[in-house]
C-alpha cells in the first residue's frame, strides 16, 4: 500500500498547449486532494520554470457525469486511510500536428493521433521530461506530498487564488 500513487492518462487534446488535468470532472467543486496537486504543480514550476504545460482542473473546460477518474478517486478515498491517489490526464496539443499536416484531419485517427511516424516520435519526445518528473516526484513524495495542516491550508488558498476566479468552488467556505 503506497502512500501516494500518481496515474497519468494520456489523451489527444485540441489546444495549442499540453494540459495536465486533475479531477473533478463531475462538478466545479475543488478536488479534495487539491493541496497535493498544487504542491506538485509548484514543484513542476520550480523544476522546469519554462515547461509547456498548463496544470488545471478538468472542470474548467467541461464537466462530465461518470468520469472514470472521479469514480476511481472517490472509490479509493472511501477505502484508503492515509493514501493519496492523484489521477492526472495529459491532454496533448494536437493542434500542433494538425497545423503541420492539415490533410490528416480527414482521417478517422488524424484528429486524435499524429499520422506520420516521425511526428509520433516527436510528440512522445516532447513529454519525456514530464514522465520522468512524475516518476521522480512520486518516488520522493515525502518531500512534497504530505503537507502539514497549516501548509495544506496555504496550498488550498493558493489553489483558490489560481483557479477560484474561474468558477471553481472551494471545499471549505472558511478559505474564501
Amino acid at each position: 500500500d503506497a502512500p501516494l500513487a500518481v496515474i497519468l492518462d494520456v489523451h489527444s487534446g485540441f489546444a495549442g498547449h499540453g494540459r495536465v488535468w486533475f479531477p473533478y470532472a463531475r462538478s466545479k467543486d475543488f478536488f479534495p486532494s487539491v493541496a497535493e496537486v498544487i504542491a506538485l504543480k509548484q514543484l513542476l514550476d520550480l523544476t522546469f520554470p519554462y515547461h509547456r504545460y498548463v496544470v488545471e482542473p478538468q472542470a474548467l473546460h467541461y464537466t462530465a457525469h461518470g468520469d472514470l477518474w472521479d469514480y476511481l478517486y472517490l472509490r479509493h478515498a472511501n477505502t484508503a486511510t492515509n493514501n493519496v491517489l492523484l489521477p492526472l490526464t495529459l491532454e496533448l496539443a494536437s493542434a500542433v500536428w494538425l497545423r503541420k499536416n492539415p490533410r490528416q484531419a480527414t482521417s478517422p485517427l488524424g484528429l486524435f493521433h499524429p499520422v506520420q511516424p516521425h511526428r509520433i516520435r516527436r510528440v512522445l519526445r516532447h513529454h519525456y521530461a514530464l514522465l520522468e518528473f512524475l516518476m521522480r516526484a512520486t518516488f520522493a513524495h515525502e518531500v512534497w506530498a504530505q503537507p502539514s495542516r497549516s501548509l495544506r491550508r496555504q496550498l488550498e488558498a493558493d489553489a483558490i487564488t489560481l483557479w477560484g476566479a474561474h468558477g471553481m468552488i472551494p471545499m471549505d467556505t472558511s478559505l474564501r
